[in-house]
């Protein structure tokens, strides 16, 4: 089966579209709680701690894997062309970069440097897992347990101690 160029692009660009507007809008935690409580069977201030504690995992590592599959996308997209991963990473974090100037101008948010290095970070995990092929190596279960609470590490340290804020 081909894979159809146009089809590509307008997943792309559908996708950025969505990450836009969902930068447009703001989500407080107290809207989130009503929501949240009202559909599952758990009290408000329950929620409101478990939230405390594990917000960064959700709100950052949505970040990341939006990164991740916009490079993905891109990376689809720039098939027949010469170092499409370095194009693809580029226009990623060019996008994860304007993101964050954008959420600027929205009232009550704000861009930050720490979120783009998020970004960054799933779009590094996708150019390695798409570089990745038959031929090489497995990683070992230690190996891939490691990884993943060093990337977690890294996530929750850029989450809770913000920096680089834009305008």
């Amino acid at each position: 089966m081909k894979r159809n160029p146009v089809l590509w692009l307008l997943l792309s660009g559908a996708f950025v579209t969505i990450i836009w507007l969902s930068s447009s809008t703001v989500v407080t935690t107290d809207d989130f709680a009503n929501m949240v409580t009202a559909v599952l069977p758990v009290e408000r201030g329950q929620f409101l701690v478990f939230w405390g504690q594990v917000w960064w995992l959700f709100v950052k590592g949505w970040h990341a894997t939006e990164f991740g599959l916009i490079y993905w996308l891109v990376f689809l997209l720039a098939r027949r062309i010469s170092h499409r991963g370095f194009i693809a990473g580029l226009v990623s974090v060019t996008l994860a970069f304007l993101d964050e100037i954008h959420q600027v101008s929205i009232p009550a948010r704000g861009g930050r440097l720490s979120d783009v290095l998020i970004d960054a970070i799933g779009i590094t995990l996708a150019a390695y897992f798409l570089s990745r092929n038959e031929k090489s190596a497995p990683i070992p279960w230690w190996g891939r347990l490691t990884g993943a609470a060093g990337v977690l590490a890294l996530i929750w340290a850029l989450a809770l101690f913000p920096f680089g804020a834009f305008g």
